[in-house]
């Protein structure tokens, strides 16, 4: 796998906006290999997260890597796909990609860095706005069922759910208008850009085409909670919400075809 270069260590510069595009643009063409989330996630809950007292940083360091093992810098971890944020103008020969047809799901982070969690206080979250990607919210199951009631004695039989959600995520927002893609437009369609393709490719695309992101894991790599949803009469269910999320700096978004072909690479921030 290609890697993504990084600044050393002695020296820590943001990409500018042109090395950004640049970095992107070289997966584009490219049949790449996606990482699962659940391999990535087994390998960085083997990583230290705290340096011993008397550990130097070059020994934690050394640790960390020996932890990490053959796991590359950068890994490409498979999205959810929402195929209606795209759309074909046939006249132009272009296909018009919105920020929703890579991420359109949100997850709610209070469970995982939320007070009670080992990082409550150390990783700074929004209950608003997050540089995030929500990789997988599904996979319902139903665990069982109970007949609950209200204060006013109604009562109703409420079904036990479990969800798992996974994701990944770098960091609070800026600002509320600081959204994840660095070319994102403002306002409702959320437009990153045109992409060149054919009618039939543009077809293809849209009924089995696939969303990744580019990510680089940093400190503290992998956390999660569970979250929990209260029953009531208008929706008795009682849901347990399984939150597992790989940190990381995120750095592509990537519109793949269905046999993972890279056709468009999006900059973050």
């Amino acid at each position: 796998m290609k890697h993504i270069a990084v600044a050393a260590a002695t020296l820590i510069v943001a990409a500018t906006p042109a090395l950004a595009q640049e970095q992107c643009q070289s997966y584009v063409g490219r049949t790449v290999a996606l990482n699962t989330f659940s391999t990535v996630a087994a390998t960085l809950k083997k990583l230290p997260t705290a340096k011993g007292e008397y550990e130097t940083t070059a020994a934690f360091e050394a640790r960390v890597a020996a932890a990490r093992g053959s796991m590359p810098e950068t890994v490409i971890l498979p999205g959810t796909f929402s195929p209606k944020y795209v759309s074909y103008d046939a006249d132009a020969g272009v296909l018009k990609v919105q920020a929703y047809a890579l991420r359109n799901i949100n997850a709610d982070y209070t469970p995982v860095f939320g007070y009670s969690s080992p990082y409550y206080e150390k990783v700074k979250y929004s209950t608003i706005g997050n540089r995030d990607a929500v990789l997988f919210d599904g996979a319902e199951k139903t665990t069982g069922s109970y007949i609950g009631s209200n204060a006013f004695g109604v009562k109703a039989r409420v079904r036990e759910i479990t969800r798992l959600t996974q994701a990944v995520f770098e960091g609070e927002q800026g600002s509320y208008n600081e959204d994840l893609f660095l070319d994102q437009k403002p306002g409702v369609d959320a437009v990153l850009g045109t992409v060149p393709m054919t009618i039939p490719e543009a077809q293809s695309l849209k009924s089995t085409g696939k969303a990744a992101f580019v990510v680089k894991p940093k400190w503290p790599f992998y956390a999660e909670g569970v979250g929990r949803s209260e029953p009531n009469i208008e929706a008795p269910t009682d849901l347990t919400n399984r939150i597992q999320v790989i940190v990381g700096d995120i750095q592509c978004g990537l519109l793949l075809t269905g046999s993972d072909r890279v056709v468009a690479a999006f900059p973050t921030r």
